[in-house]
């Protein structure tokens, strides 16, 4: 068993690794792979998209089927995950067209999206077939490396870039009508509600 690591542990956040704004997870994936290691690396990447997952899908306000048992994998959470990141980003362009406002920031952040996302989907496969034992899928490192980089960077798109916040991206107020998608410190704030007609 792992000796417990003071310096790893916050009171608001628990364990930093799960930390969305820290970095160690990415870490510890590397290391993974470093050593040869596509089933570590598979797994903590999968347990790291599960937990980022459920925040995600309350910051966005995502359409998940409930489970009375609470339990909850990658594979319930992301797609709502994704279809709610894409709503909200079709709402910023359309409520800043709808007042007139340069649309230019909203479009450039659907692009960069629906390319970070075409390239998560095209390599989600490999994380089950790294995580379970699969008799034909020996995976490689290196190809396994494309696979964190794609979610790594699609999971950046929706985080603050100020790196003192970093905090995934939120719909404000969390209930109600949805008004302003943003992080803590206002470097991202996209504004959600279109003009009145």
């Amino acid at each position: 068993m792992a000796a417990f690591d003071r310096n790893a542990w916050s009171r608001s956040i628990g364990i930093s690794g799960r930390n969305p704004r820290n970095p160690h997870v990415w870490t510890q994936i590397q290391k993974h792979l470093a050593n040869d290691n596509v089933f570590l690396a598979a797994g903590t990447l999968r347990r790291y998209l599960e937990f980022t997952s459920t925040i995600l899908a309350g910051n966005l306000r995502a359409r998940i089927e409930y489970h009375g048992n609470g339990q909850y994998d990658v594979g319930d959470l992301w797609p709502g995950v994704l279809a709610a990141w894409k709503a909200r980003l079709k709402e910023a362009r359309d409520s800043a067209s709808s007042w007139g406002k340069n649309i230019q920031d909203a479009e450039a952040l659907q692009i960069e999206s629906k390319k970070r996302v075409a390239a998560t989907k095209s390599e989600e496969w490999m994380i089950n077939k790294a995580v379970h034992y699969n008799a034909w899928a020996d995976l490689q490192s290196k190809e396994f490396a494309a696979v964190v980089s794609s979610f790594q960077q699609l999971l950046q798109l929706m985080q603050c870039p100020n790196t003192d916040c970093g905090e995934f991206l939120c719909v404000s107020p969390i209930k109600g009508d949805k008004e302003v998608l943003r992080c803590s410190c206002s470097a991202v704030s996209l504004n959600l509600v279109p003009k009145k007609n």
